[in-house]
């Protein structure tokens, strides 16, 4: 199976050229399929928000990403935002990881010391309850400012010149706090102490602009599910909140100019409602025929009018108060989302995070835009319910890339079951065919493993803990699995020729506490001998691979273990070598530490020195070995 490598400080993942999400198959470029290579970013734990802006002076779009980082049931670890700089030509360069106090939520990024380059505000919300301030050096590095300390679990932050002085000053939600802080700039990168205005309730966004149309920046705070607008007497000091006219709107949503008419607007991502002039807007408001989410407002169909973007689509406005909704072919997933020219070309393009607070790992994909309001993506194809592992060979005697899918238990057709999609050699496939698996399908390979010049299916199975084979008839039609005992709870496979007699056999994992590797000989004749279990060092292995470790003709077997958790902590992780004794019998293993606590591992020649190394895939940075 080929893969690529991207990795990133904070978190690093191995791309597969294909994967799966809720059910379908994403082809998403492999070129054996026909397929363009994928563009994605790592963005690490729980990204919380993101900004485009050209913070080198380079003229190129670059990208910043906030983290809120993961919970290790004691405290917040990896909070952080990273800035991937576009040098204007090529791929972006390699992220810079700036710490942040605990809980990042907010992010805005706005010129603070007046020197023309664009400076980083992040809102914590974790024990610090504060924003801090990163000073851009006006080449896209940033050094940490000064921490200012304003009300309980601030959750979003606007820069705006609420005393008419020059200088952008910062607002922000504080959430549990219930009240809205305003720090005065005083310039030369001070700041007075925050001024606090009680909300009374939750409030969870915060937006400025001159809604009344007198000159001034004004403030609406999303307080409980209500949007309210504080009015500025033109010196910074703030009246009373006061109604906008609309009694729900999702705190995601955005203060501007959506229709052209000089007067602010507010849009979320569901509705857009026109701004009145005094403070108040028109409700009920435009549907977008989209879901509330992170939203962003592009013109990304060139047609000169702003239209609304989410992690679902875009809604097309055609500048008369008409929206068309255009939904992504992706399932509905929460997560920062951002709009502009990000990939060389002239049409406007879509950042999207896989994964937002909802969900601990995402990754940036970058799509590119048409121009018409559509976006370059991958395709999916239904694959059935429960899609657990994937693999890619040709199982047919045609030339085109075919996928085979493992199925975990679930009421649907594909119970239970491994399903194939054959390949049309245009990246598209036929509807999946399914064929009986077993209760509990974990891995998948393929392999010619009776050597008639077809490829077979080797399934685990962890509740018949069992290795399951599927044999092709030579058409891409398979048997019914025949069971070979793996001795204990069947995890990761890998199938090759351990023992020299010239046909595949079968390393399976026991995902059990100890821990075990199994290894199923092939036999003269047909099926395997009774597996022979080999201890190991760490419990859960989850990963296995073949290789040559020792220089001698006969593979080795490293294996991956994710070890135990509890009370937030992981513990016993770690990976091991078996050496081959020539013969498919094993020496005892040899542990290694990793950083760590492994996801998956794969070998590779990643230095071409005629050498396999090893990348094990961890919850954070990714080794090599």
């Amino acid at each position: 199976m080929k893969r690529m490598l991207l990795s990133a400080a904070g978190w690093s993942v191995v791309v597969v050229f294909f994967c799966f999400v809720a059910g379908s198959v994403l082809a998403a470029g492999l070129d054996d399929f026909g397929l363009d290579a994928p563009r994605a970013l790592a963005a690490g734990y729980r990204p919380s928000d993101t900004a485009l802006a050209d913070l080198d002076a380079n003229g190129s779009t670059d990208l910043v990403i906030l983290r809120q980082g993961e919970w290790d049931g004691s405290q917040w670890v990896g909070s952080s935002f990273q800035v991937f700089l576009h040098p204007g030509a090529g791929p972006y360069l390699a992220a810079t990881v700036y710490p942040t106090p605990d809980s990042p939520k907010g992010l805005e990024v706005c010129d603070l010391d007046g020197d023309g380059a664009g400076d980083v505000v992040t809102a914590n919300a974790g024990a610090s309850d504060s924003l801090t301030v990163f000073w851009n050096d006006g080449n896209g590095g940033f050094t940490t400012g000064p921490e200012i300390f304003v009300g309980v679990d601030p959750s979003d932050v606007a820069c705006s010149d609420f005393d008419g002085d020059g200088f952008l000053d910062l607002t922000s939600a504080d959430q549990f706090g219930q009240d809205v802080a305003v720090v005065f700039n005083g310039g030369s990168r001070n700041f007075d102490p925050p001024v606090f205005y009680s909300t009374g309730d939750l409030t969870g966004g915060v937006e400025a602009g001159d809604v009344d149309g007198d000159g001034d920046q004004d403030i609406i705070a999303f307080i409980g599910a209500e949007p309210q607008v504080m009015k500025n007497d033109g010196s910074g000091n703030f009246g009373p909140f006061g109604p906008t006219g609309i009694t729900s709107a999702d705190a995601r949503s955005l203060l501007l100019d959506f229709d052209g008419d000089a007067v602010l607007d507010l849009v979320s991502g569901s509705q857009v409602w026109p701004g009145l002039g005094n403070g108040t807007f028109l409700s009920p408001g435009i549907s977008t025929g989209l879901s509330d989410d992170y939203v962003r407002v592009c013109d990304v169909d060139a047609d000169g009018n702003l239209d609304v973007v989410t992690g679902g689509g875009s809604s097309l406005s055609d500048g008369q108060g008409g929206l068309t909704p255009v939904p992504l072919p992706y399932p509905e997933q929460s997560g920062p989302v951002a709009c502009g020219d990000v990939i060389e070309g002239s049409a406007v393009d879509l950042v999207r995070l896989s994964g937002g607070l909802s969900g601990p790992i995402a990754i940036a994909a970058l799509l590119e835009g048409h121009g018409d309001g559509t976006f370059r993506t991958a395709t999916a194809f239904p694959a059935g319910n429960s899609v657990w592992h994937i693999a890619a060979g040709r199982i047919d005697t045609d030339p085109n890339l075919d996928v085979v899918v493992a199925h975990s238990a679930s009421p649907s057709p594909y119970d239970q079951a491994v399903t194939v999609l054959r390949g049309r050699g245009d990246g598209t496939f036929d509807p999946p065919e399914a064929h009986e698996g077993g209760g509990g399908l974990r891995n998948v390979a393929l392999e010619d493993m009776n050597l008639d010049g077809a490829t077979d299916i080797v399934l685990s199975d962890n509740q018949a803990n069992a290795a399951l084979e599927l044999l092709n008839d030579g058409t891409g039609g398979f048997s019914s699995p025949t069971t070979y005992p793996s001795g204990g709870e069947a995890e990761a496979l890998a199938l090759a020729d351990y023992d020299g007699e010239g046909s595949p056999d079968i390393a399976v994992t026991d995902y059990r506490d100890p821990g075990k590797v199994g290894i199923l000989l092939a036999a003269p004749g047909g099926g395997y001998a009774p597996v022979v279990d080999y201890g190991l060092v760490h419990p859960r292995p989850l990963a296995v691979v073949g290789l040559h470790l020792d220089g001698d003709a006969d593979l080795d077997l490293a294996v991956a273990s994710g070890g135990k958790f509890f009370a937030g902590t992981w513990s016993e992780y770690g990976m091991e070598t078996l050496s081959n004794n020539g013969d498919g019998t094993f020496a005892p293993s040899v542990p290694y530490t990793t950083l760590y606590p492994p996801y998956g591992m794969d070998a590779c020649d990643l230095n071409r020195d005629g050498v396999p190394d090893l990348v094990v895939t961890t919850r954070q940075p990714t080794s090599v070995y």
